[in-house]
């Protein structure tokens, strides 16, 4: 990006990195290398995978069901902690030194005990999943020419969503959204 003439501001803004990150990098003689976690982060439901993979290839679909099913063989459906983008219905208030809740919305984890946790403002990293499909639509969709009334950039999504985006594996569930769908 660099070389193709973007400032180290814009580099930072489009990668979400800071820009003294960025400075870091373009200093150094070589290109930097990528950090892999080797731990793989245990997940709950490690030990009733192999049961719902068999309850689901014999065609139980039914998330409820399935629930109930590991419930009873142990399994508890509560986290201790979940993360929360900052609609207001959740964070009325976060600066760097307070983040102030929504008061029922406080109560109403605090009965299941769970402790709320706000992302950063401006950090599309702690969004994860949500925030690379917006990015996926500026990198792909919004590359392509488009004709600039509404109605046409709408034609243009849905031949875009039919034609491209729905038929790309989604890498959580290894299916192409169109498949997963039907």
């Amino acid at each position: 990006m660099y070389q193709k003439g973007w400032t180290q501001t814009a580099i930072a803004k489009e990668t979400g990195f800071n820009q003294k990150t960025i400075h870091k990098y373009l200093n150094e003689d070589k290109l930097p290398e990528r950090k892999v976690n080797k731990k793989k982060k245990e997940s709950k439901l490690d030990p009733y995978k192999n049961y719902l993979l068999q309850r689901i290839q014999e065609g139980t679909t039914n998330c409820v069901v399935l629930l109930e099913e590991i419930q009873a063989m142990g399994y508890t459906g509560i986290p201790e902690q979940i993360l929360y983008d900052n609609m207001k219905t959740v964070v009325l208030k976060h600066t760097p030194v307070e983040i102030r809740f929504n008061r029922k919305f406080e109560d109403f984890l605090a009965y299941y005990g769970i402790i709320p946790k706000a992302c950063r403002p401006k950090r599309p990293q702690t969004k994860g999943k949500v925030e690379r499909v917006v990015k996926y639509l500026k990198e792909n969709f919004f590359q392509r020419k488009h004709e600039s009334t509404l109605q046409a950039l709408n034609e243009d999504i849905r031949t875009w969503l039919d034609q491209v985006a729905n038929r790309k594996p989604n890498q959580t569930t290894k299916e192409p959204p169109i498949q997963r769908f039907e």
